[in-house]
């Protein structure tokens, strides 16, 4: 079985870190780290970042706050790990599902141990506390220019179907990666660039998910005719043909989400 490309054009160093100057450069300074706050959209390379950075100390522990959120892994795991002597990291991805009370507790945790570096991983700032916010260097990951992908990850397959699927992923490397590699084994030797690229759409309208509709990370016309290709009753299929319709006149995207929501659909 092929190996998953999120992997297989995982960075494995700076050289290989696909960002601007900036966040290179930080990756490849002796200083010390302060405590970090990286958010942004998904698969930007938050957490690509987080984990080469963190190389600089052998000691890291990761977590995740959605498997790790309450209050009693802060207390039990995070805390006696910043208690400990020497440099370490603590890397908290996803750490907007971290309880209230658990971030409270963490903006403690980053006041008593000087030898800890914290850095947090969201995408969805929010949803962090300000104690939180005011104690760490926000660093906002956007969207990679397609140039620098296309220079920096080499795909065999067209320019124009890998393209295609940034567009469809609004620049999430990682579902665009996806999507490529289900395009790849998916399409038959000597398929022309037209059908590659229906294949992208294709493989794009099952690659959508919540937080693309949370995050508004898509025109919601776009959403709709990928949900075109998801849904399998006729009443959902009337409701997005009318939704398409209210987009078509001009109906504000916001409001177009709302009533997916609201409806289900998808």
């Amino acid at each position: 079985m092929p190996e998953n490309w999120t992997e297989t054009y995982r960075p494995i160093n700076t050289d290989s870190f696909i960002g601007p100057v900036y966040l290179k450069n930080l990756l490849r300074s002796n200083s010390d780290i302060p405590h970090l706050l990286l958010y942004g959209p998904p698969g930007t390379g938050k957490t690509t970042f987080a984990k080469l950075i963190s190389q600089k100390y052998e000691s890291t522990l990761f977590l995740n706050g959605s498997d790790e959120r309450g209050i009693d892994v802060i207390r039990n795991v995070v805390k006696k790990q910043a208690q400990y002597i020497g440099k370490k990291f603590i890397v908290l991805d996803e750490c907007e599902n971290l309880t209230r009370d658990s971030q409270t507790c963490l903006r403690r945790v980053l006041e008593d141990y000087n030898s800890t570096t914290f850095i947090f991983i969201t995408n969805y700032i929010s949803k962090i506390i300000d104690p939180i916010k005011s104690r760490t260097v926000k660093i906002k990951f956007n969207k990679v220019p397609f140039d620098e992908i296309l220079t920096g990850i080499k795909i065999d397959l067209p320019e124009q179907v890998i393209r295609r699927a940034y567009d469809n992923t609004n620049g999430d490397l990682r579902k665009m990666l996806n999507v490529l590699q289900g395009v790849k084994y998916g399409s038959v030797v000597n398929v022309n660039v037209a059908d590659l690229i229906r294949l992208v759409d294709y493989f794009c309208a099952f690659d959508c998910d919540a937080t693309d509709v949370e995050n508004e990370n898509i025109s919601a016309l776009d959403y709709i005719r990928q949900l075109i290709y998801k849904v399998e009753d006729g009443e959902s299929a009337i409701k997005l043909g009318e939704l398409e319709r209210q987009c078509l006149n001009g109906c504000l995207d916001e409001a177009i989400y709302e009533s997916i929501r609201r409806n289900n659909i998808g």
